[in-house]
């Protein structure tokens, strides 16, 4: 199913939200009244999919874009009364869809990073990357995006790990963030598993970067 055919049952299932076929506007269909549409200029590429999100108590919902050429973003929405309210604009990198918490406060979304990078100096890790060398650095290979529903702008928050110069490129190349997706513990709590397995709670609003220390190469 392509996001022109996803249609959504909201306000207790007597209304229907969907994306009209231009991509270009959310609507609201109503038994018996005139459709209620939102315009809105988009940021994000729905070339490859998208997806529509509802928070769980229907107040917002997130249109979810990607392109099919590793990029991804999206838009937030007011559901009652429909508006356009801000949202993560097409960005490289690969992940889900993101998750409203429980509460319908916050807005998170996991996804890879262009290129792994040595935080800190910003290099690229492949260039950087040392067979013979046993010196530790933190390599960002993701982002967590949050964002705070009600009247914030997307903070996006680097997602590494501490590892040894010599863990060979391609090993960080092929994690990604959709195998151990995103998971609320409580409405202010999102736990990031990492693709070993680690699970890092983050509080949010995000203090800071994510950070696993429990990688070993193989």
């Amino acid at each position: 199913m392509t996001i022109d055919d996803d249609k959504i049952d909201i306000r207790g299932g007597t209304a229907t939200l969907r994306v009209r076929p231009d991509r270009r506007a959310l609507v609201v269909d109503s038994p018996g009244r005139a459709p209620e549409i939102i315009e809105f200029q988009p940021r994000i590429d729905i070339s490859g999919g998208g997806e529509l999100v509802v928070s769980g108590d229907e107040r917002h919902v997130a249109l979810f874009g990607y392109s099919g050429q590793s990029s991804q973003g999206y838009e937030l929405f007011r559901l009652d009364p429909l508006a356009h309210l801000a949202g993560f604009p097409d960005t490289r990198g690969e992940g889900d869809a993101p998750q409203f918490s429980p509460d319908g406060r916050w807005l998170v979304m996991a996804m890879t990073i262009d290129a792994p990078l040595v935080r800190g100096t910003g290099e690229y890790f492949e260039e950087v990357a040392d067979d013979d060398s046993d010196e530790l650095v933190v390599i960002d290979w993701a982002r967590l995006v949050v964002q705070q529903v009600a009247g914030g702008q997307p903070v996006t928050v680097p997602m590494g790990v501490e590892a040894a110069v010599s863990t060979d490129p391609d090993t960080v190349l092929g994690w990604n963030t959709y195998t151990h997706p995103l998971r609320f513990t409580a409405d202010d709590v999102v736990v990031v598993t990492m693709p070993w397995g680690e699970e890092i709670p983050v509080p949010l609003p995000s203090a800071g970067p994510v950070t696993g220390r429990e990688f070993t190469a193989i």
